[in-house]
């Protein structure tokens, strides 16, 4: 989450997840976050809602989407 797109699409240039790109690879991770309730996360989940608005909105579900077990 706390790469660059540029960044991304470099690092998996070779591998077929560079169909998703960065956007598309930053949403996925969002997903799971969530899914997995992965809190540890939370400051990379929050540092990702201010540096790509486009991302803000499934961001703030994410964060709100945490529970304690």
């Amino acid at each position: 989450l706390t790469k660059s797109n540029k960044e991304l699409l470099s690092e998996f240039k070779e591998s077929p997840l560079s169909r998703a790109r960065g956007f598309g690879l930053k949403r996925n991770a969002l997903i799971v976050i969530a899914n997995q309730n992965v809190t540890e996360l939370k400051d990379e989940v929050e540092h990702a809602s201010r540096q790509w608005p486009r991302l803000k909105e499934l961001c703030d579900w994410v964060l709100e989407s945490f529970h304690e077990d």
